[in-house]
């Protein structure tokens, strides 16, 4: 079960990047190391901001991570991404 909503506000003070960073290598650097021949990376805020959109859709539609990258995002972590994102990702 994949509890994910899209927020439709942003708390004051916005979350920021070194917030959700840690989420982002345990769970999806794993994988997105950018590796050559390996999906696009997460490895930098950039690479983040770069694939937005898709990391939106991904976490709303519980795709990423897939069943079987052995790392599932907790409610809370899943959460917590998609307010960022709501937020306009404040480095």
């Amino acid at each position: 079960m994949c509890p994910a909503a899209a927020p439709t506000g942003c708390p004051s003070p916005a979350p920021r990047y070194p917030d959700v960073r840690p989420i982002f290598e345990q769970h999806c650097v794993p994988c997105h190391a950018g590796i050559p021949n390996g999906p696009w990376p997460l490895t930098s805020y950039s690479h983040v901001a770069d694939w937005e959109q898709e990391l939106r859709g991904a976490l709303i539609d519980c795709s990423m991570p897939p069943p079987d990258a052995g790392s599932a995002f907790t409610g809370a972590e899943r959460r917590a991404i998609l307010i960022w994102l709501r937020c306009g990702l404040p480095e």
